[in-house]
């Protein structure tokens, strides 16, 4: 087994996009397959365990706010928090 130093979340893929059913990103169509989420809601999870990450975004959701910092597939630059 390869470790790939990441998670992957995997959501529907439809026309190279991801679709977040029912939230502001489905309406936006922000996110591209294999944009690489940099921060959750302003906090970095690089180091955090597979429990911690998932733990965050349990959190996240209950709180209804999640905001993405991502970098897009196609450069290095930091996209914008949506």
């Amino acid at each position: 087994m390869v470790d790939l130093g990441g998670y992957i979340i995997i959501l529907i893929n439809h026309n190279d996009k991801i679709k977040l059913y029912g939230s502001p990103a489905d309406n936006a169509d922000t996110l591209e397959v294999a944009d690489e989420i940099l921060q959750v809601n302003g906090s970095t999870l690089e180091n955090a365990s597979q429990s911690e990450v998932i733990q965050y975004i349990y959190q996240c959701i209950e709180s209804r706010t999640i905001c993405l910092r991502v970098r897009r597939r196609s450069g290095n630059k930091m996209g914008k928090c949506f």
